[in-house]
């Protein structure tokens, strides 16, 4: 008998954590191959694509026969977060809604027709950022996600923590009391991490408008 194994976790995290027995890693662990994400090996994915659409066309018995350029093209820009699995379920789909012999970027979900997110610098969890909002932080984790980050929770909990006291600032006008009773803070507290996130006054209360005193 031969089994073959696939997983998308750290083993050997698993193991240290006692999630993964370390005898069964052991029996599995001949042979291991590191396969990089789909994202990472654009130049697989029209072979990918082609064994897809011929082994699901034999399955519906659809007939469909060749992927067009421009699809192609399309697919292997798209980022696949879903990986294989996702390109396998894009290619059962347009084949059920294609017409005609040839898939071509009208049949593919409407997710991949989608503009990529414009890419944005993989250290802005790591400065400051003080016009940051609620939507530019998603953004920043994803992007951070594909550098070279080690202490990604850490950045972004900071980052988090300083755009959470700025908008809390703000809507109290400066009032340190008032903001340490929203947030559940002491005021020396407040106070302390205002200090060391470097946040002005500047940042708080707009020119011409006075600060509360507290």
């Amino acid at each position: 008998m031969r089994v073959i194994a696939a997983t998308n976790q750290d083993l050997e995290s698993l193991i240290e954590s006692g999630r993964f027995r370390k005898d069964l890693y052991y029996r599995l662990r001949d042979v291991t191959i590191q396969l990089p994400p789909l994202c990472e090996r654009p130049e697989d994915i029209a072979e990918l694509a082609h064994y897809f659409l011929f082994r699901n066309n034999r399955q519906f018995g659809t007939g469909v026969h060749s992927i067009s350029e421009d699809a192609l093209e399309l697919m292997e820009k798209y980022s696949w977060p879903g990986n294989v699995r996702e390109l396998q379920s894009a290619i059962r789909e347009a084949l059920l809604v294609a017409v005609g012999p040839t898939i071509v970027p009208d049949f593919l979900p409407a997710e991949i027709h989608q503009s990529p997110v414009p890419e944005i610098e993989t250290d802005m969890l790591a400065n400051s950022v003080p016009d940051a909002d609620w939507l530019t932080l998603p953004k920043a984790i994803e992007a951070a996600l594909n550098g070279t980050h080690s202490d990604l929770y850490r950045l972004a909990r900071e980052q988090f923590d300083r755009l959470l006291l700025l908008r809390v600032m703000q809507f109290t006008n400066g009032n340190k009391v008032r903001a340490a009773e929203i947030l559940g803070l002491s005021r020396a507290t407040v106070r302390t991490k205002l200090l060391s996130m470097g946040i002005e006054k500047s940042e708080i209360t707009p020119p011409g408008k006075d600060v509360k005193r507290d």
